[in-house]
């Protein structure tokens, strides 16, 4: 179990902390600074114009997964029916 070192006897209220005090954490053991935030590269591939003609021609499919394999399984039945009717 932690051993607690100190505790405040009371907690400051929101009037008694000044609007200057630096209270992230981060930003405190920086000493006021921000941390930088690199901005993400592109993917190789992406500046490509093939990359974009390929966006072009998945389009219309995006987010239809579902869809898709609905369609296959109704085929797939009716496949089945077909073959179990033509047998009798």
């Amino acid at each position: 179990m932690p051993v607690v070192v100190a505790s405040p006897t009371r907690c400051r209220e929101e009037h008694e902390i000044p609007a200057d005090e630096i209270r992230d954490f981060t930003q405190y053991v920086l000493d006021g600074r921000v941390v930088l935030e690199k901005k993400k590269w592109p993917r190789f591939y992406q500046t490509l114009p093939g990359w974009q003609k390929h966006l072009k021609k998945t389009l219309y499919r995006r987010n239809h997964d579902d869809v898709s394999a609905t369609q296959t399984g109704i085929n797939r039945g009716l496949t089945l029916q077909f073959k179990f009717n033509n047998q009798v």
